[in-house]
């Protein structure tokens, strides 16, 4: 009898752990502590072009062929970069990555919608990036 009790407890407990687990890890809410992936430009889809990440003010990263660093201010919605620096190694995806960086340094808004981030410039969508896990 005890162990059918046990079993009758134990099931249901186990049964939705496993629904937890299914489900993976639930999508970034905030900016920060998030790594991103681009996804579009001014309303441009454009291949994986890179990884940023966002912490405690500064953004570390790649675009598609240079290292980025910068500082951005909030609070969300508000968002600003400020002190962008890159390196300024030559290759094809160049005129894509001056882009993404003019639409960086433009960005005034940012929000999370769906696990995706937004940055906007006067309420448009000029980015867009996907959650790295």
């Amino acid at each position: 009898m005890r162990r059918v009790l046990v079993a009758l407890v134990l099931v249901p407990i186990l049964a939705a752990c496993a629904d937890l687990a299914a489900d993976g890890p639930a999508p970034p809410t905030a900016i920060a502590d998030s790594a991103w992936r681009i996804a579009s430009v001014n309303g441009r889809e454009v291949p994986p072009a890179g990884r940023l990440e966002m912490a405690g003010g500064f953004i570390t990263g790649t675009g598609p062929c240079n290292t980025i660093r910068a500082n951005y201010i909030g609070p969300l919605p508000a968002f600003q970069i400020e002190a962008l620096s890159s390196t300024n190694r030559p290759c094809e995806s160049a005129e894509l990555e001056q882009e993404i960086i003019s639409a960086l340094l433009r960005a005034r808004q940012a929000e999370v919608v769906d696990g995706r981030l937004h940055l906007m410039e006067a309420g448009t969508t000029i980015l867009v990036f996907d959650a790295v896990s």
